[in-house]
């Protein structure tokens, strides 16, 4: 989905004042939730990491940097855990921060503020760090994720499949020092409904909920797609690809089913 066009969802919301929470108190958390429901975009949204990484990647580039992020969204790193190389880890996210210093203080700059000093400590540069694919990590990236907790004392969220909790629970050096656990659901059928006409405003051809010519298209899109947000997002890019192909001005159970039958949908 497009991030320009990202709708805060109730679940997103909770997923929002999880990481909050986990800064402010300083404890390490974890989200759990099955694939695809959208722990990933919202953990990339609450971080502005959608903004921000492509910024980290243009340091060195002398334009003016025109992105209007908050304070604690540079505050925040979003990191993707490695399948491999784990001891690399906490120098990534060193880095990282390193980095965000660097954005902000030239953001700072343009705005003719030079009153900025570089920091050398992680907790200086930033209060929370989401990873994000923990499932990948045996036990050396664990426990490199629990020195990284105890030496920096800054706020640490896991996020993974929902086996993860029972994973990390292997592992009572780290297990003890979780503050809190949050379950990234599924989207509820009044919220799905409410996502699929404003995604469905963005289709070149379709003007409303009226432009449908049976219920049972409407019926069979939120079947499908089960309140996951990446088989949505599939699917409604199939749907406008099949009605530009095919020049439609509405969109039926015909069309519906065609895009089902172009995607893999597991179970």
């Amino acid at each position: 989905m497009k991030l320009n066009n990202f709708i805060e969802t109730k679940e997103h919301r909770r997923f929002v004042e999880f990481c909050e929470a986990c800064r402010k108190y300083r404890y390490i958390g974890i989200c759990h939730g099955v694939t695809g429901v959208g722990k990933t975009m919202s953990a990339k949204t609450m971080a502005s990491w959608y903004d921000v990484e492509p910024l980290l990647d243009s340091l060195r580039d002398e334009r003016k940097i025109e992105a209007e992020i908050q304070k604690n969204q540079l505050r925040t790193i979003y990191y993707n855990a490695p399948s491999f190389g784990t001891s690399r880890i906490r120098k990534d996210i060193y880095n990282i921060g390193l980095r965000l210093q660097l954005l902000e203080e030239k953001i700072m700059i343009q705005a003719g503020n030079d009153s900025f000093q570089l920091k050398t400590r992680l907790k200086e540069m930033v209060d929370l760090v989401i990873v994000d694919e923990v499932d990948r990590l045996k036990l050396p990236g664990i426990e490199v994720l629990r020195e990284l907790f105890d030496d920096t004392d800054i706020g640490i969220v896991m996020i993974g499949m929902p086996r993860m909790q029972r994973k990390l629970s292997r592992y009572p050096q780290l297990y003890s020092r979780i503050g809190f656990s949050h379950e990234y659901k599924m989207l509820g059928k009044d919220e799905l409904h409410f996502i699929l006409e404003n995604r469905l405003k963005e289709i070149s051809n379709y003007k409303g909920m009226g432009q449908f010519e049976s219920y049972e298209a409407m019926r069979e899109l939120i079947r499908v797609t089960r309140g996951n947000f990446r088989i949505l997002d599939r699917m409604l890019a199939q749907i406008e690809r099949i009605m530009k192909i095919n020049q439609l001005s509405s969109i039926n159970k015909e069309v519906i089913d065609t895009a089902k039958s172009i995607l893999v949908i597991g179970k």
